[in-house]
């Protein structure tokens, strides 16, 4: 079994009582983070395969009036992102996700957001990310590789996503922060 297969295994088997009280705890930390507090926009997701699951910290963004935005997959393989509000029209994209209908939304680009929290299969203490091995994020936001924020890349993960054993290339965009129900690194 590769380090991804068991690492979205570890993410799965959490018992649903964790899943919803470290959900919560994680929910809450990101709305107490220093560079949330600061964004005029965050980049959401909608959850997927035991992903953390943001629906809290959304509602929360559109109560203090921050605009949020969520990706879309785009034909060249990287992420479009579009303010999501509860007007937004959605579509399911390729792989069953809720997405902003792209025809229809207002767009944002990566380079413009303040805040981007991003899923995770696995993660380094080193700010190193592991994703689903679509490589999205990674090519959205390879200007990263040469400048630093904005945008601000948070990783959103489980602590028992934590891992050191994964490979790491030279086009993996790491992150500023990660935070998981127990902590928030900052590499």
């Amino acid at each position: 079994m590769s380090i991804r297969q068991i690492l979205r295994q570890a993410r799965r088997s959490i018992s649903e009582a964790s899943r919803t009280v470290w959900n919560q705890q994680i929910n809450h930390q990101l709305s107490q983070h220093p560079e949330i507090l600061k964004a005029s926009s965050v980049a959401c997701y909608f959850p997927i395969d035991g992903e953390v699951d943001l629906t809290a910290f959304i509602r929360q963004c559109h109560q203090a009036k921050l605009t949020c935005v969520l990706p879309a997959l785009n034909p060249s393989s990287t992420l479009e992102f579009a303010v999501y509000d509860e007007q937004t029209p959605l579509v399911k994209n390729r792989f069953g996700i809720f997405e902003p209908d792209l025809t229809q939304a207002k767009r944002i680009s990566p380079n413009d957001l303040g805040v981007v929290l991003m899923p995770m299969v696995g993660f380094s203490e080193s700010g190193h990310r592991l994703g689903m091995g679509g490589g999205y994020y990674d090519r959205t936001f390879a200007f990263r590789l040469k400048s630093k924020a904005p945008p601000t890349l948070i990783g959103v993960a489980f602590e028992c996503q934590k891992s050191e054993s994964f490979p790491v290339h030279p086009w993996d965009v790491p992150c500023d922060y990660i935070v998981t129900e127990k902590t928030s690194y900052s590499p």
